[in-house]
């Protein structure tokens, strides 16, 4: 079965009312048909039409015209109109298209009703301007492509005029038309494609164009000249710089180094983590820059390290890196493009070296005699690279110390000479080593930080330790007993404590506290306190203590320690401050905190005593309170006498007033 292929097109059309004058209405119905591309005019039609608003019928000479574009024509119609739209006059007129294919016309008419008539008289009138369809004249491109600048690009276009046209042309420019890269040239009017064969300056001028960048935003233009008139249709794309990487072919690389150069003896073995490597580019191995960049630099690259090298068109250029991981060299050539060559050269061998270690697990430094006697005994143990750089065997070169008390800040270097014993890749030291005494000897009283230095042929390596001090807790002489001390007889004495001769009843240590603040937070009735409670706010402390570490302040009040000498603790303690309603005075009771066993609290005083009167003046009460220690033990304990207001509540410290506490401590 064949099917006919209809060929159907729009057309611009309308209608324009001429309104109405009594019961006379009237109306255009116009249309236009192109007359192609080449003509570039449009038939235009106009039909006026008449008719009655009402139900009569009015018969006779109807007259009137009908202009189109100018082109005016009158008509004389003779019949019978009744309220449905009758055609008195139907016209073509042929109108010619503005150059670029668009028109707008005036189309105007008018009716009169025939004399003799109830309708005489009557006459309907009107204009409008009408736009016609444009008529295509320009060739339009339809597609093209990105392409790279080494491809020869093909564009699709229309060109509904053909050969009408005067000239159809295309090229190639930057994306907003004003510099061209690929010139102008004749593209077949009838086809529908073009492609472009591009000539190396045109290749050229489209790379040169871009410098920095692997890629350009273009544009394709196709021209279309008619009659005189110029037409352009355009479209933007990309080109893409390909194949562009620098030329480069070559460098050198030596092992710069001092140190490993004269353990090798040749640069191009390397020292992994310690040759410099450094690499150079002779200016006649220098890189060279393709299609329209320019050369930036090189970059050299060995394992994580890297480093530029400027870029030199007539000149030797070098860089370096230290401590080289690798003995893979790898130099980069980067142009202006970021487009890179790389060039790779390998080291005649890598020593992978490993520097000295200290197992500290291993490794001390002590005091003899289970960590109480004079000299220090050093006990080393670790692991060297026992082998050969190529010209030199590596070997432990020296071992070295330094020493100071540990409240000093000068070091001072060690005289005793340290010669560890190596079985292959290991070695090991154990001696005594000397102090500033020349005798090994390191006092007692004292503690050090020691540093150790280990060196190779390559590499130190180091530690530190600590010799803590060595003061015993007790040592018994023939003459007598020394706390904390090495008894000494020329002290003399059955007792001494921290090297000083102890006496029965002798004091030991004095100290006293007292608030430096007021407050007015109240003590309620009967409720027990103590001089450590913070409503004795910001206490000031100040300790004599004549032996060391017997009497301290903590946690608001003070602490004793007995180190088996303490006989006697005298706490005298005065509360002032203000009572309130009802307070009559204190009940004294015991310590606040537990006394350990050999401790006993033999005076306390528990009744009340009187203050000032509440409410009115500020006044206060003191005790004494007396603990006796009985046991040869070192314990420790807090002084802390316990109270509680009586009768009311009570207000410490307030006003300016203070509440004080004394300690004494005795010996035995």
């Amino acid at each position: 079965m064949e099917f006919m292929k209809l060929d159907i097109q729009l057309f611009a059309s309308g209608t324009i009312s001429l309104g109405t004058s009594g019961y006379l209405a009237g109306q255009i119905v116009w249309s236009s048909t192109s007359n192609g591309t080449a003509a570039n005019s449009s038939n235009v039609t106009a039909s006026l039409q008449l008719r009655r608003t009402n139900s009569y019928t009015t018969t006779g000479t109807w007259t009137g015209n009908v202009n189109i574009n100018g082109n005016n024509a009158t008509y004389s119609y003779y019949g019978s109109i009744s309220n449905s739209w009758v055609t008195v006059s139907t016209r073509t007129v042929t109108v010619a298209h503005n150059s670029d294919g668009s028109k707008v016309c005036t189309i105007s008419g008018s009716g009169s009703a025939p004399s003799g008539t109830s309708l005489a008289g009557n006459t309907v009138t009107g204009s409008s301007n009408v736009t016609l369809d444009k008529i295509a004249r320009q060739a339009t491109i339809t597609s093209a492509p990105n392409f790279n600048d080494e491809a020869n690009p093909t564009i699709n276009y229309s060109n509904p005029a053909g050969n009408n046209v005067s000239s159809l042309q295309a090229c190639i420019s930057d994306n907003v038309g004003n510099t061209i890269y690929a010139s102008y040239r004749d593209i077949p009017k009838t086809s529908s494609s073009y492609t472009f064969e591009l000539t190396e300056t045109e290749r050229n001028a489209l790379r040169n164009a871009s410098p920095n960048s692997n890629s350009l935003n273009v544009r394709f233009y196709v021209k279309t000249v008619i009659s005189g008139v110029t037409y352009l249709s355009y479209v933007n794309k990309v080109m893409t710089i390909i194949n562009a990487n620098p030329l480069f072919y070559n460098f050198d690389f030596d092992d710069i180094n001092p140190v490993t150069l004269a353990l090798t003896d040749d640069s191009k073995i390397l020292i992994s983590g310690f040759s410099t490597v450094q690499v150079t580019i002779d200016e006649t191995d220098k890189a060279v820059a393709q299609k329209g960049s320019s050369m930036s630099k090189y970059q050299f690259t060995n394992g994580s390290k890297n480093t530029n090298i400027i870029y030199s068109d007539d000149e030797n250029v070098s860089g370096y890196i230290e401590n080289a991981e690798l003995g893979t060299n790898i130099v980069y050539a980067i142009d202006s493009r970021g487009n890179s060559t790389a060039i790779t050269k390998l080291a005649n061998q890598v020593i992978e070296y490993e520097g000295v270690y200290i197992d500290k697990t291993q490794s001390s430094f002590e005091r003899n005699n289970g960590q109480v006697g004079t000299a220090g005994v050093l006990k080393i143990s670790g692991t060297f690279w026992n082998n050969s750089f190529g010209d030199v065997q590596n070997s432990i070169q020296n071992v070295t110390y330094r020493f100071k008390k540990t409240e000093d800040v000068t070091w001072i270097t060690g005289t005793t000479t340290i010669t560890p014993t190596v079985d292959g890749n290991s070695f090991t030291f154990e001696g005594q080593i000397a102090s500033d005494n020349l005798d090994t000897t390191w006092d007692l009283e004292s503690s050090y930080n020691l540093e150790i230095e280990i060196e190779d042929e390559l590499s130190v390596a180091s530690t530190t330790f600590i010799l803590n001090s060595a003061i015993p807790t007790m040592s018994i002489d023939k003459e007598g007993v020394g706390i904390m001390c090495v008894y000494n007889p020329s002290v003399g004495g059955m007792l001494q404590v921290g090297g000083q001769k102890i006496t029965g009843g002798r004091l030991l240590a004095y100290g006293s506290a007292y608030n430096n603040t007021s407050q007015n937070s109240e003590w309620t009735k009967d409720n027990d306190y103590a001089f450590s409670d913070p409503k004795i706010p910001s206490k000031v402390s100040k300790i004599k203590d004549y032996i060391g570490n017997v009497l301290t302040f903590d946690s608001g009040t003070f602490k004793v320690y007995t180190r088996g000498i303490v006989g006697m603790v005298k706490c005298t303690l005065s509360i002032s401050g203000q009572g309130k309603s009802g307070f009559v005075g204190f009940w004294w009771k015991d310590n606040q905190n537990t006394l350990p066993t050999g401790v006993e609290l033999q005076e306390n005083g528990s009744m009340v005593l009187q203050t000032g009167p509440a409410s009115a003046t500020y006044g206060g009460q003191t005790i004494m309170y007396m603990y006796f220690i009985d046991t040869d033990n070192d314990v420790n304990f807090f002084v802390n006498p316990k109270f509680a207001p009586y009768g009311g509540n009570f207000a410490p410290a307030s006003g300016g007033v203070k509440c004080i506490m004394r300690v004494e401590v005795y010996s035995k």
